[in-house]
Parts: structure tokens; C-alpha cells; sequence
């Protein structure tokens, strides 16, 4: 039995069709980066207006002051540690979203008293990569989503450059 060889149609498909469809996938992943930047934005717009700030950076002095100032003077990192098993002193700003937006922040400290979820984060996009039981969340391809000086940003895991979504029109 002779070899196959290839076909006129199939070098039409290498040469012009499969770039084409590489190129949609690749746009069509941007554009699902950019729209989930957008809906983090408008949900970190909704925790400023519930709460009256903006979720802190992830450092402990913002995070305690962010605490004390939303949440009442007895609340910190320390009071939220004796309530659970996490060690806070490791969030870190690729488990921001996890923490401020999911209403985790919320549920540990006021209980029943939930001020609300501000985004409904995708669970299969959240990973423990530092193993401290504080969750990251993920783009599809790896990359964290964080907040940062109140703005929603997807961050590059290699290169640590950070993008919003006004980055992504372009």
C-alpha cells in the first residue's frame, strides 16, 4: 500500500485556515480576559460602594487598617486568624479576588451578617499554589487575576507584568 500524500485541500488548510482559526481562539481568549477584568472592575466598584474603600493591596498594614476601618477597631489579622485556620500573613495579592471579592473576607468576619458577594468566581479557576489554604484565581492560561490600588489586573506569572483591561483593547 502506497503512502498517502498529501492533498492540495489539506496544504490550503496548514497554509491559510489553521492560522486563521489560531488567530480567533487566540482573540477570543483576550476578549473572555478583558470581559472578566471588566465584571472584577464593576465588582470592585461595588465593594467601594458598600463598604467605603476600595479592597486594600496585600499588605499586612493596609489589610489591618482596611479591616479595622470597614469592619470595627476590634477586627484585624490577628482576630481573623484566632477565628480560623488560615495564616493571613501570607495573602499575598494573587489571592485578593478570592478573599475580598468571593465574600470570604466577609463571611469570616461578620458571619450571618454577609454584606454580599461582589463576583461569583469560576471554582475551577481557583488553585492553593503556596499551599497556605488561601485560594488564587486564574485566567485559563494560568494567569492571576489581583487587585491593586483598587484596580482589577490580570498578572502575567512569568514576567510578573500585570495588564487591566483597558490594556487588552489594544
Amino acid at each position: 500500500m502506497a503512502a498517502a500524500v498529501p492533498t492540495a485541500g489539506f496544504a490550503v488548510y496548514v497554509i491559510f485556515v489553521k492560522p486563521a482559526i489560531s488567530k480567533a481562539e487566540t482573540s477570543a481568549k483576550r476578549f473572555a480576559k478583558q470581559a472578566e477584568l471588566t465584571q472584577m472592575q464593576d465588582a470592585i466598584e461595588s465593594y467601594k460602594t458598600k463598604n467605603g474603600e476600595y479592597p486594600p493591596n496585600a499588605t499586612a498594614p493596609e489589610i489591618n487598617r482596611h479591616l479595622k476601618a470597614v469592619f470595627g477597631s476590634e477586627h484585624d489579622l490577628d482576630s481573623l486568624q484566632e477565628k480560623t485556620s488560615l495564616d493571613f500573613s501570607n495573602l499575598d495579592e494573587r489571592e485578593s479576588i478570592w478573599f475580598w471579592l468571593n465574600g470570604h473576607s466577609t463571611r469570616m468576619i461578620l458571619g450571618d451578617r454577609v454584606r454580599g458577594l461582589m463576583y461569583d468566581c469560576r471554582p475551577k479557576h481557583f488553585t492553593d499554589i503556596d499551599n497556605v489554604g488561601l485560594m488564587e484565581y486564574t485566567s485559563a492560561d494560568g494567569e492571576y487575576f489581583v487587585i491593586r490600588d483598587g484596580k482589577a489586573l490580570l498578572l502575567d506569572p512569568v514576567t510578573n507584568q500585570a495588564k487591566s483591561a483597558v490594556e487588552f483593547e489594544n
